[in-house]
């Protein structure tokens, strides 16, 4: 066995995809034939071409365009169900994908008929695959007046039923500061329900400081500079505070070099949770087993490092303990197996 198929073969969470990030191409054009979109919209095969290979810099504009061709419940849960199926070919057991209802709103749904279309399409994914999905509300940082409503729905009793486990923020530090969006924060964690923030490190260890502060956060997306801060790590380590790696983003963007630029050792040298992440797999043409073979082949971590981001996958997701227990089980025997044929 190879080292790709043994990463194949592990065991994976997956815990920050975007849905947006993750629409099969195939499905899109398909949906896009079936509502006339290549009759009314102009340059439709430029377009096209482009969503199927996409310049990272313009990723998040053609996500937001090829959502509003989506205009049916069936369309959407077909997106839903593959989103969930490819990463279920990719080895992951369980996901907790992020969504932004605001690119459907063209689909006239209420948010809890939106979530119930989705889980149609998650349903049938598990029922045909064994993956198990749950959702993660995003708050986009351009959009701070959608964040009560947000946190609101994250914490109610029909976002729970609809498995809503967590509340994002996305996007650039810069956009907005994290006080525009520290009220809604504090009512979800009043309400147990998790928090999670992206940090591209526009605000350098002080920005970073202040997230910590206003936002509470169980998790982070890249968390750019923490490991700059012997304060900050000690902090994320104490408080178990995640760190979601997003170093594909970085190779694509020009941010990183290479896969050991990001410094997966420094912190978990330091005890911070660290998992790896691909949060726009369509996007950025990787998945999470060429992510782990990234770093794996750069050499900034070993066979047992990797088995430990795969084992901090499940601990730091947004599973009750029961599950969370019974999943690192399932985890710690099949990475067994799976090291037992290299």
């Amino acid at each position: 066995m190879t080292m790709k198929d043994f990463l194949q073969a592990a065991p994976k969470a997956e815990l920050g995809v975007r849905l947006e990030g993750a629409m099969n191409p195939a499905t899109l054009q398909t949906i896009a034939n079936q509502n006339d979109i290549p009759l009314t919209t102009k340059h439709f095969r430029e377009l096209m071409a482009q969503i199927q290979k996409p310049e990272l810099k313009r990723a998040d504009e053609l996500a937001r365009v090829a959502s509003t061709w989506i205009s049916t419940p069936l369309e959407l849960a077909r997106v839903a169900y593959d989103a969930a199926t490819a990463l279920w070919k990719t080895g992951v057991l369980y996901a907790e994908i992020m969504v932004n209802p605001a690119l459907y709103e063209g689909m006239g749904l209420r948010i809890e008929d939106l979530f119930a279309v989705l889980n149609d399409g998650r349903d049938r994914a598990q029922r045909a695959w064994g993956i198990r999905v749950q959702w993660v509300l995003t708050i986009p940082r351009d959009e701070p007046r959608r964040a009560d409503d947000a946190a609101r729905f994250a914490s109610s009793a029909a976002g729970k039923k609809a498995g809503v486990v967590g509340l994002a923020l996305l996007g650039n530090e810069e956009v907005q500061p994290a006080g525009q969006f520290e009220r809604a924060f504090r009512s979800a964690e009043k309400h147990d329900v998790a928090r999670v923030v992206q940090t591209n490190g526009a605000g350098g260890t002080e920005g970073l400081t202040t997230t910590f502060e206003a936002l509470h956060p169980n998790r982070l997306i890249d968390a750019w500079d923490l490991w700059t801060s012997p304060d900050l790590l000690d902090r994320s380590a104490a408080e178990g505070i995640g760190v979601l790696a997003g170093i594909t983003r970085g190779l694509k963007n020009g941010r990183l070099a290479q896969a050991s630029d990001y410094p997966l050792r420094a912190l978990l040298d330091a005890g911070v949770p660290v998992t790896l992440s691909v949060d726009a797999p369509s996007h950025l043409g990787m998945t999470l087993t060429d992510a782990y073979l990234a770093v794996l082949e750069a050499g900034s971590v070993s066979i047992e490092d990797v088995a430990a981001l795969l084992l901090n996958g499940v601990r730091l997701s947004f599973l009750d303990e029961a599950d969370k227990q019974a999943l690192e089980t399932r985890f710690v025997a099949a990475l067994e197996e799976a090291k037992a044929t290299l």
